[in-house]
């Protein structure tokens, strides 16, 4: 494999990783913003922002400890056993 083509593939991870990170960070801010909602008003709605980062969240399972696993998915009113069925689906925007 040429020095380019090496080049260009760690460029290519680079830009994927820092991707990732933007979202961890995303949801990390999200997260820190209801638990500290939660604390001073109870019961408030998350909005939808929230919502739909808290439940990617869990469905990908990290960068969160079991233990935070199971706030986030409470937040979410989901309950902790199941049969659960996931569906997801990719919306390309125009």
């Amino acid at each position: 494999m040429s020095t380019d083509a090496v080049h260009a593939q760690l460029i290519e991870i680079a830009n994927a990783l820092g991707e990732c990170a933007a979202k961890v960070l995303a949801v990390h801010g999200v997260l820190s913003d209801v638990a500290a909602d939660t604390g001073r008003e109870g019961d408030r709605a998350l909005t939808d922002l929230q919502r739909s980062a808290l439940i990617d969240s869990v469905l990908q399972g990290h960068p969160f400890d079991e233990w935070s696993l199971w706030e986030t998915a409470e937040l979410l009113q989901l309950p902790s056993d199941g049969p659960f069925v996931v569906i997801a689906a990719r919306v390309e925007t125009p």
